[in-house]
């Protein structure tokens, strides 16, 4: 006895599920709610003019809401942020906090020390570092001033 040919009717549902799940999948990762990001680029300078040569830098919204950007700062105290994969930061006010880079040891004298000089704590912390900047809607660059 041969067995019976299958209904292409059955077969149509699992495909109608997959096609469902694919475009449900695709409908949910567009970012919908994403603020747009513009170009902007930075730099970290100590009020006599000098770049802090390394971290990293956080731009907080001001408003609580929304997402955070963040950059590497580079040696001439330039950084570019990025905001979720993206590159640039959403226009708006931040609030600004830094983070130090993790310390790398160099041979001293009398032993190992760490090669990056400190932060002052109080710009580990967005809400009490005193730091701000604007991302401007057509994008551009920002400078933020330390003591």
């Amino acid at each position: 006895m041969t067995p019976a040919p299958r209904s292409p009717r059955r077969a149509a549902p699992p495909r109608a599920l997959a096609l469902a799940a694919a475009v449900a999948f695709a409908a949910g990762c567009g970012g919908g709610d994403r603020a747009p990001t513009v170009p902007v680029e930075g730099k970290v300078v100590h009020r006599d003019g000098r770049p802090l040569t390394s971290g990293f830098v956080f731009l907080v919204p001001a408003s609580g809401g929304g997402p955070e950007a963040s950059g590497q700062i580079l040696p001439d105290g330039k950084f570019r942020p990025e905001s979720l994969g993206l590159d640039g930061a959403a226009p708006g006010d931040y609030r600004v906090r830094l983070a130090p880079e993790p310390p790398a040891p160099t041979k001293g004298t009398r032993g190992w020390k760490a090669a990056a000089p400190p932060l002052d704590p109080k710009y580990l912390d967005e809400t009490t570092s005193g730091l701000a900047a604007t991302v401007p809607p057509e994008g551009g660059s920002i400078t933020i001033e330390i003591d």
